[in-house]
């Protein structure tokens, strides 16, 4: 790209390009009766911005399924935990479900989701990769679903899956956010869309580490993933109401997503201190699982909303 500070360099340019179109002024009669014009359509105004909407409807509902993928998790450790376990084995089928026919709406389309087919050769590359790991995953959650509980197995399988599928899944909002960033919409918008949808993603996920800790499995590597999603939510969170230019995380762009943003941030105040807990300690207590599992849904519904703001602003 054209360095634009650059004056000499631009000058350099322009000047060439004069002296290139004096030139085709310059041509023969037989040249110029031979040669074509081509002049460039002006782009139709609804199309545009029935692209745009498209594109942010891509980008979101790509997001919201690395936040589906620790949900499963999450339901499924919660469930084995003996937490309100008919809630969160409903909870697991609807996130199982919406996973599984948005990743074929992603790829094929879906008019109920309004979602068009991708044609990008890279993102259906991405999703290639997410399908070929959901079989073995889905295949794990969808037999505690089906048999009604979460055994041993069951919970080793969807511990061990969840993760890749997580990696990449959020891999291919990437190549979303590559394909239609300063292309459909401005790459500031659709970074914003990324990064917000991915807080639900990090609200899910903290709280299935919450319960592996209490499950006992990979006791310290899940304490160490666990404070690491907790800063990770809570730096993002402030970027995103602040803006974060170095990373071109923009501001709010509209005042209904600064007010949403401020809502997550009120019932973060009061979640953040129970997550720092278990993760300081490991071990957390009977009460501070009922608190995780009471009010991670808020937080995620809130920072959903938030999301979808993005997206029509």
């Amino acid at each position: 790209m054209t360095d634009l500070t650059s004056k000499p360099t631009a000058l350099r340019l322009a000047r060439r390009d004069v002296i290139a179109g004096g030139a085709a002024l310059a041509l023969s009669a037989p040249a110029a009766h031979a040669a074509k014009v081509i002049i460039k359509e002006a782009p139709d105004p609804a199309q545009a911005a029935a692209d745009a909407q498209a594109a942010k409807r891509k980008i979101n509902l790509a997001g919201r399924q690395r936040m589906l993928s620790q949900r499963m998790a999450k339901a499924a450790a919660f469930v084995r935990l003996g937490i309100e376990p008919e809630r969160h084995l409903e909870m697991m089928k609807g996130a199982y479900e919406l996973f599984d026919v948005t990743l074929k709406g992603l790829h094929h389309g879906n008019a109920d989701q309004g979602l068009t087919p991708e044609g990008d050769a890279k993102v259906v590359e991405a999703l290639n990769v997410v399908e070929g790991l959901w079989y073995g995953y889905g295949a794990a959650v969808k037999h505690a679903i089906e048999s009604g509980a979460v055994t041993e197995a069951d919970m080793d399988a969807i511990a061990r899956l969840n993760g890749p599928v997580l990696v990449t899944m959020n891999a291919a909002v990437k190549e979303f956010e590559t394909a239609y960033g300063n292309n459909s919409i401005s790459l500031g918008l659709a970074i914003a869309i990324n990064v917000s949808g991915r807080q639900r993603m990090l609200s899910q996920k903290m709280s299935k580490e919450v319960a592996l800790c209490a499950l006992g499995m990979n006791p310290e590597e899940t304490k160490e993933a666990l404070a690491n999603t907790i800063r990770l939510f809570d730096l993002s969170l402030t970027a995103l109401i602040d803006g974060l230019p170095t990373v071109s995380i923009i501001k709010p762009p509209t005042e209904e997503v600064d007010a949403k943003l401020r809502e997550v941030r009120a019932l973060w105040t009061s979640f953040k201190p129970v997550v720092d807990s278990v993760a300081a300690s490991g071990q957390p207590t009977l009460g501070e699982l009922a608190k995780v599992a009471a009010q991670n849904d808020p937080l995620l519904k809130t920072m959903n909303e938030a999301v979808f703001l993005y997206e029509n602003a």
